[in-house]
């Protein structure tokens, strides 16, 4: 077992977080659904989703450009319009998952007459939510920076033929070490 597979910025607990992220909303959403709480569960749906659009139009322009050969004005374009989705997801990911979430948390408990068990479990469960985009907002803006320094965005959870291999994960370049 190599030491990057427990680092906050390994693969593998990208992909634990991702897991979490997933089955919080789906019980949350049906918590909400069962306790009353149904407007919150839809607006959370509501937040989460609008910054998936634009993240996955920048992986694709991504995966585009990396079939390119190096250095063509193809993979220069498919890198551009990649920079460039990604930088609205982190716009629209910013506004709608860290600004407007707290929103729907302070609201769920001051506009709840009373909160019982059921609302503290989604409250809970907001906050874990909360609390990884939270997380995620700091990943996006450390892959900001590195796309300034760099002149490009690296996907860290990229679909290489060889993804069991985390053994060479470089946490620093947030990319896997070329041999």
């Amino acid at each position: 077992m190599t030491p990057h597979r427990t680092s906050l910025s390994s693969l593998p607990f990208l992909e634990m977080q991702i897991q979490i992220h997933h089955w919080v909303t789906v019980i949350l959403v049906a918590a909400s659904y069962q306790t009353d709480w149904l407007r919150t569960g839809v607006i959370v749906m509501l937040l989460l989703d609008p910054a998936d659009v634009p993240l996955h139009t920048a992986k694709v322009f991504k995966y585009i450009g990396d079939s390119g050969a190096e250095g063509t004005l193809k993979k220069k374009i498919n890198q551009t319009f990649a920079d460039i989705f990604f930088a609205i997801f982190a716009v629209v990911f910013l506004v709608t998952r860290i600004i407007m979430m707290p929103y729907v948390m302070i609201s769920g408990y001051l506009e709840s007459p009373n909160l019982g068990v059921d609302g503290n479990v989604c409250l809970f469960l907001l906050w874990v939510l909360y609390s990884l985009q939270c997380y995620w907002m700091y990943l996006i803006v450390s892959a900001i920076v590195r796309m300034i320094k760099n002149g490009g965005v690296e996907d860290v959870r990229s679909d290489d033929e060889d993804s069991s291999d985390y053994g060479d994960y470089d946490e620093g370049n947030s990319k896997k070490k070329k041999n």
